[in-house]
């Protein structure tokens, strides 16, 4: 079985490289053989030789590697540049959150002063103000809102005579 598979193999082989004939019946109709005809004047064409793949020597794998090297830093530099530009996205649409941008410095006599001017005007421009009481949260009423704006004015004169 082998040798028949051997056999078919190398008439393949010896059949692609034939050489090819022109002639012409004595109907005028041409024909292409890889025999002349006998009694026929043939004419041998030339066939070009079927392309080759490159050999391994010629093949240029240092510029295919680098090239892919090339391609893989594009690419990755692509990468980073999408996932900041999704970071910068997330960041400006989360919430100003208050504790990212507090200090661990103690505050000054002049931003606590300010900080006990702001929750008085505060108090006074609100109509709805709540408490918590343990754990419940309770709306307080207007005479407990106005006890509320007179005890932060009395503890800001105390705290702060000047200011």
């Amino acid at each position: 079985m082998k040798t028949i598979l051997l056999l078919l193999l190398a008439l393949s082989v010896t059949s692609a490289q034939a050489q090819i004939y022109k002639w012409t019946d004595a109907n005028g109709t041409v024909h292409y053989s890889d025999q002349p005809q006998d009694g026929q004047k043939a004419t041998a064409l030339s066939t070009p030789a079927a392309p080759t793949l490159p050999s391994p020597s010629q093949d240029n794998w240092r510029e295919r590697e680098r090239q892919s090297r090339v391609n893989r830093q594009r690419q990755e530099l692509a990468e980073r540049r999408a996932e900041a530009a999704q970071q910068a996205e997330r960041q400006s649409q989360q919430p100003y959150n208050a504790d990212r941008h507090r200090s661990d410095k103690p505050m000054t006599e002049a931003e606590l002063c300010q900080r006990d001017r702001q929750k008085i005007e505060f108090a006074e421009k609100t109509r709805q103000m709540t408490r918590t009481r343990g754990v419940n949260t309770v709306l307080l009423t207007e005479a407990e809102r106005q006890e509320l704006v007179r005890e932060r004015k009395a503890d800001h004169a105390i705290a702060w005579p000047g200011g």
